[in-house]
């Protein structure tokens, strides 16, 4: 069975991966409360990232660049 640590990893990094390992983050997904809020936490980032950064977001790119750092500086402060 997939480790919380590795299913983490694989998870944010977005990387493709077979159908077996796919099946074995599911279920681990399935059991793992912990693992099961961080890949909700990681779609709803996404989701509203999109929302922010697509043609009609910010217009002021030092704001969209600050609100980039601020994200990648959460996400490694909670990935370590």
């Amino acid at each position: 069975m997939i480790s919380c640590k590795d299913l983490a990893r694989v998870v944010s990094s977005q990387t493709k991966v077979g159908f077996f390992k796919q099946l074995e983050i599911k279920l681990h997904v399935m059991m793992c409360v912990h693992c099961a809020k961080y890949v909700d936490h990681l779609k709803k980032i996404g989701t509203e990232s999109r929302k922010l950064f697509r043609k009609d977001g910010p217009e002021n790119d030092a704001c969209v660049e600050e609100i980039k750092r601020e994200v990648i500086k959460k996400l490694n402060e909670h990935s370590e």
